[in-house]
Formats: C-alpha cells, structure tokens, sequence
C-alpha cells in the first residue's frame, strides 16, 4: 500500500481528463446527488459512448481503471451473467456494470455544492510534487528560512503566487481554491449557526470572496467585507452585499462584529499568529469574536480515523510548501495562540468536512 500510493489518484485523475465521472452526472439528470444517480450503473461500452463519444476506445484498459477504483470504492461494481447456461457462463465474460459511490459523487461537478474535480487537477502541476522531492534537504537544514518550497524555488510560496507567470497553471489555482472553498461552505453552513446574529463580517485573507459569497447568500443581512493582498482584491469580481477591502492581515484587519478565516492561521508560525489574531482582536467590538475553520490535529494519532489522516496530510503539505513555521495544530496548541493574543474563551464549536469550526470570544461568554 504504501509503495502504490499514488495510483488510485493517478486513476482518478485520468476519468476525470476522459470525462468519466461527468458522464454518471448526465446520465443521472445531471445531479449526481439525486435518488437517479444511486441507480445509475454502467457498462464500460456505454460510459465510452456519454464520455467520450466517437472517439476511438481502449476499452480495456478504460475497464481496468474502473474496476481498480472500484476495488478502493471510488465505483461500485456489479456483475451479471451473460447467459442462464452455467456451461456457458464460464467461457463468456460477465456484464460488468459501474455506478456512483459517495467517494465518486465529489468528483461530479455541481454548482451548488461545489466538486474536488479541480483539487484533484491541481494535484498534477509541478511545484508540489518538486518540493516534496526536496523535504529532506529542510530536515538537515537546522536553520530559518530554510523550507522545501524556497530551496526549490528560491522564493516564499507567496512571493511564488504574487509574481507567477504560467497563466493556465495560475487559473488551475484560482479555480482548486473557489471549489474547495464551495465544497467545505456548503457543509459548514449546514452545520455551524453561528452567523445568524452577525451584521458585518470581515473574512480575513478571502481570496476571490466564495467563501463570503456563501454566507451572505445564507445570511442576506450580512454585510461582507472581503479583505486580502491588494493584488489579490484586485483581479476579484463583484459581489453584492460584499465589499473588497486590501491590505496586509499582519497590519491591521478591518472592522466588524465578527472575523472569519478559513484556512488562514495554519499559514504563519506561531509569532505571526499571535500577531494576526491580536489584529483581530483589535478589530472587534467587546462582544466580538472570531470564527476559524482549520483542520485540528488529534493529541494522538490514530490510524483508524480517516478526519485524522487528513490533519496529518495537510500538515505535512503545510511543512512542504508553505513557510517555515506553517502548520496544522491541535486544539490545545490553538487554544494557547488565542489566549496569548487576549482572548477570554475558545471554544470548538462543530466539525464539517473534517475542519473544525472553533470561536474565539472577547469576553468569557
């Protein structure tokens, strides 16, 4: 398992440049959520035929690939005979048919929801899989500055981001990060309440603004005040009930009843954490709090919990690509950033799609 890691990956992302995992949308209505779409199985032939149609097919090795990922449930496979002859039978090949898991339902893009169909693409440019190839250089490198990322690229990733030059490779960016963060809203929205009472809210380090697009949509009385790089704020699209705001989160942060970060303090070691979330704390009215979504690291690794292999995963992406010093934490190590900064009480509110929802108040509550 772990020397063929990366084959169920390869896989995957092979369907998705044939258009594989689209052709269930289609035939399920285009809705792979729906009642159709659990019902929806295929032969090889007629994925061919919706996927890919009038192309010449290797339909074997289009067989082949189903039927592995079928194996780590990304497919669920069934197989009827050919014939009521058992004679027969073991001479003729079974119908071999294919249908939608819930594994397999995120790689189908959705407008509503959002998809991983451009996380997974993205796993495929260059500049990850050259700084993994160099983290060993960083173990033996006792010394600042010193992270994988740079010692390829000779810059910081966000150096990297400002200044990149390969336009397709920068819109494959763009474009992981507005469905990741559709995908991850759409399952705290569900679960987490607690915008419900908030009349501005500033979402610190916003990107392009899916994410505040999403609450607003929810929470029409939100006002929205989508702050990033000035770079960043200029190449965004308006959005109603949304102001672009730009400047640098280690400053200063607009004001507001509430501050959102989604993926944001994993980004900084611990100093400029604190300095960040101190920002905040500044920001905000005595009743104020701040709501940070990050994946949370267990105090113990358990193997069998698939939310912490995830945390772990993402730390390890976070030693390799980011600055020295960026990583996931625990609850713990969290809580005590918080304190440092002057807040009065933290707390872990709810889980969605394996990131934790923790509060940060002003006041003891």
């Amino acid at each position: 398992m772990l020397t063929l890691g990366g084959v169920v990956p390869a896989a995957i992302t092979a369907l998705l440049k044939l258009d594989v995992f689209e052709a269930f949308g289609r035939a399920a209505g285009n809705d792979p959520h729906n009642n159709g779409a659990q019902g929806a199985s295929l032969t090889a032939q007629e994925i061919a035929d919706l996927a890919m149609p009038g192309k010449s097919i290797n339909m074997g090795y289009l067989e082949r690939l189903l039927r592995m990922l079928a194996s780590h449930n990304v497919f669920r496979e069934t197989v009827a005979p050919c014939s009521s002859d058992a004679a027969a039978n073991e001479l003729v090949d079974p119908i071999r048919r294919f249908a939608l898991t819930p594994i397999s339902k995120c790689l189908v893009k959705n407008d509503t929801v959002g998809s991983l169909v451009d996380v997974m693409l993205f796993r495929e440019q260059s500049y990850p899989r050259t700084t993994y190839a160099r983290i060993h250089e960083a173990v033996l490198e006792n010394k600042p500055d010193h992270e994988p990322f740079k010692i390829v690229h000779g810059m910081h990733l966000w150096e990297y981001e400002a200044q990149r030059k390969n336009a397709q490779e920068a819109e494959l960016f763009n474009q992981m990060m507005l469905s990741q963060t559709k995908w991850d809203m759409h399952a705290i929205l569900e679960r987490y309440e607690g915008f419900k009472d908030v009349r501005v809210l500033v979402d610190v380090g916003g990107g392009m603004g899916t994410a505040l697009a999403a609450i607003t949509e929810r929470y029409p009385h939100i006002h929205g005040i989508n702050f990033d790089l000035p770079h960043v704020i200029a190449s965004c699209l308006p959005l109603q009930g949304v102001e672009f705001v730009g400047g640098d989160m280690l400053t200063s942060v607009p004001s507001g009843d509430a501050i959102f970060m989604k993926w944001i303090i994993h980004n900084w070691d611990d100093d400029n954490t604190i300095k960040l979330l101190k920002n905040c704390h500044a920001a905000l009215p005595v009743k104020g709090k701040v709501i940070v979504v990050e994946y949370v690291l267990p105090e113990i690794a358990n193997p069998d919990n698939l939310h912490d292999q995830l945390a772990f995963k993402m730390d390890f992406s976070m030693l390799a690509i980011f600055v020295d010093g960026a990583r996931e934490r625990t609850e713990r190590e969290i809580r005590r950033l918080a304190l440092a900064a002057g807040f009065a009480q933290v707390d872990l509110i709810v889980e969605a799609n394996a990131l934790s929802i923790i509060e940060m108040h002003k006041l003891e509550l």
